[in-house]
């Protein structure tokens, strides 16, 4: 029996669209014609990742999180009409997400439809919480009071374009990042950390009191590599929980760190990898860097 259900939004939720006038020219530069349908939302090309496609880091983060957790249910529910469950099925592969249930609209009518589907749920799991991701705040408001009302309300997130929010139901700030490190290259390559688990790890750990995000990433870089990170891109960083990643480059032969209290071996060795392989043996929280790396976010 599941203890939580959590659904997610999918279009700006998990994933982000350019403008559509923008992906449109896009789609005439690729093919060298206009955009030949009549909408937009309801045909498969909209769904084509070389339309300007992007990744929300830090909900695909907690979907990551979602679906590894035996006790929730994780759904995910859009707008988007049924005849597309194939092409939102397979960019959900491509991300590593394989939710409990998949819905899809009908008709396109998405606010009735995802209406209907949380009273289908309250009634089908009585008492059981429901925790919500979405993008459009005039929707996320009707389901915390919808929620609030059948005392189910876990918590309803807002979600934007760079960063996951909750609705007024459950107000706190951010939390500032614990952690900090590198996502290192080697040309197309991810460079790794082999933990004594075997696990894929990167270069990383805790920042110390007083101590700013970027010099912890670069004092564990050297702990862990006795290298320099290579053209480090402190610009382009990006956050998967409370852990801040940079971009880097790779110079040098790297060593194995020994711990400095315990002097035993923190990992086993390195090995530079495939993102599309190493997502699937890295640290389950961190597979959302390979996916970043292996889409060119990162």
């Amino acid at each position: 029996m599941y203890n939580r259900i959590d659904i997610f939004d999918f279009d700006e939720t998990i994933i982000h669209h350019l403008p559509v006038s923008i992906a449109k020219n896009i789609y005439f530069k690729k093919y060298n014609m206009s955009w030949p349908y009549t909408n937009w939302w309801e045909v498969p090309a909209s769904l084509d990742p070389s339309l300007g496609m992007s990744v929300n880091l830090d909900t695909l983060y907690l979907a990551h999180q979602s679906q590894d957790n035996k006790n929730v249910m994780t759904v995910i529910m859009t707008g988007r009409v049924s005849k597309l469950k194939n092409q939102v099925r397979n960019i959900l592969t491509i991300l590593d997400l394989n939710p409990n249930i998949l819905l899809l609209s009908p008709d396109g009518f998405t606010f009735p439809f995802k209406m209907n589907v949380l009273k289908y749920f309250i009634k089908k799991y009585p008492g059981i919480p429901i925790r919500m991701y979405e993008d459009k705040i005039r929707f996320a408001e009707k389901y915390v009071n919808i929620l609030k009302y059948n005392n189910v309300l876990d918590n309803v997130f807002l979600v934007s374009p760079t960063k996951t929010k909750t609705m007024p139901c459950h107000i706190f700030d951010d939390p500032p990042p614990t952690t900090a490190g590198f996502v290192p290259r080697i040309n197309n390559n991810l460079f790794t950390l082999i933990k004594n688990n075997d696990m894929l790890d990167l270069p990383k750990g805790n920042i110390e009191k007083y101590e700013s995000v970027r010099s912890a990433a670069l004092r564990e870089f050297v702990e862990e590599t006795n290298l320099t990170p290579h053209l480090p891109n402190y610009k382009a960083k990006f956050r998967i929980g409370n852990t801040i990643l940079f971009p880097c480059m790779i110079k040098g032969s790297p060593r194995i760190h020994r711990n400095t209290k315990s002097l035993k071996l923190e990992h086993k060795g390195y090995i530079t990898i495939n993102p599309i392989i190493a997502e699937s043996l890295m640290i389950p929280y961190l597979r959302s860097a390979a996916v970043a790396f292996y889409k060119g976010i990162i």
